[in-house]
């Protein structure tokens, strides 16, 4: 099934390349549609997947069966286009960007799951696909402010929304790790909570100052929140998994690690702050501001209830330091003052 697969797609290419010289207008359309021929045996034909033991690479054939058809479909696509059969140009590309996504998915399967037939991926598996597809998108994002395509346009827009959805409704709930109580894999600093978490906000961030480029420039605050709550979620778990080691439970099991979070939370908050006063973001000082007044909702209600005598009043004084020194700067490097504007 692998060879006759792989002999489709070599037949694509054949006529993509006749057509540069044979100007017939079927050329184009069959080339298309025996590369749509070559993605369905690869999508859905179970043959396929049945038994691998005695293909070469075993179950890393997708490397070249995979492989060998996305190049091969890439220079169809150029041939055609070369040739004047832009619409089948299109198709072959589109079908070659899909088939390049889907072989590193499927190697991060074997790699990180164990095989194409296991039925469920963990956290640190989705973790790699999320990043893959936030690097495609990332990618295709750049070509399309390079040069203007259908398929970089609404590549990197399914891109986006499937990475989205995946993160919200998995990273963040589904397989969440205080949640799931799955062991963290990993040690205590570069584990998984830094794909699933942390890497995700860097890639959404830098996304979301292109989405423009795609015509999404109003979801940019979204994409702004969605990055902040990422880096949020991995700065919390992460001090769980050093208070709680590999296995995390939601709650807290000690004070003092209660007493983390806040101090965690608020050098985070410290830190937006700054980073939206060097930037001139006052999105990212705003949100600042908004995990500030977390820490001061949870300092009051939950810290000071399991607290006494000195140790109240350092929080009480520590805490007001914080907020007199966030007025300061505020004051100084954000209002501006009266008198000097021009």
């Amino acid at each position: 099934g692998v060879w006759l697969t792989l002999a489709i797609a070599l037949l694509a290419a054949a006529y993509a390349a006749a057509a540069r010289s044979i100007t017939a207008q079927l050329m184009g359309g069959i080339a298309a549609a025996l590369g749509s021929l070559t993605a369905l045996r690869l999508f859905l034909s179970r043959e396929l997947w049945s038994d691998d033991r005695n293909l070469p690479m075993g179950q890393h054939w997708v490397i070249y069966g995979y492989g060998i058809p996305v190049i091969l479909f890439l220079l169809s696509s150029r041939w055609l286009r070369a040739a004047g059969h832009a619409r089948s140009a299109v198709a072959l590309e589109g079908i070659s960007l899909g088939l390049a996504i889907s072989l590193v998915s499927l190697e991060i399967r074997v790699l990180i799951g164990g095989g194409y037939l296991y039925d469920q991926p963990q956290f640190l598996e989705l973790s790699a696909h999320i990043l893959t597809w936030l690097g495609a998108a990332y990618g295709l994002m750049h070509r399309q402010r390079l040069y203007s395509s259908f398929v970089s346009l609404w590549g990197s827009r399914a891109l986006i929304a499937l990475s989205v959805c995946a993160i919200l409704g998995f990273t963040l709930f589904r397989y969440n790790l205080a949640l799931t109580e799955e062991p963290v894999a990993g040690n205590m600093i570069f584990n998984a909570l830094l794909l699933g978490s942390l890497a995700p906000a860097i890639l959404i961030g830098l996304i979301a100052q292109r989405l423009e480029v795609v015509d999404w420039q109003r979801l940019k605050p979204a994409a702004g929140v969605l990055a902040l709550v990422l880096a949020f979620v991995y700065v919390t778990l992460q001090t769980k998994r050093i208070y709680q080691g590999p296995v995390m439970m939601a709650q807290s099991l000690s004070p003092s690690e209660s007493y983390a979070y806040s101090a965690v939370w608020l050098a985070f908050a410290l830190g937006l702050f700054v980073a939206g006063i060097r930037l001139g973001r006052q999105f990212v000082r705003l949100a600042g501001l908004g995990v500030m007044a977390l820490v001061v909702v949870k300092v009051f209600i939950a810290d000071m209830s399991n607290l006494e005598g000195l140790f109240r009043i350092a929080s009480f004084v520590g805490l007001g330091l914080c907020l007199v020194g966030i007025g300061w700067l505020y004051q100084r490097f954000v209002q501006q003052p009266v008198g000097t504007a021009s």
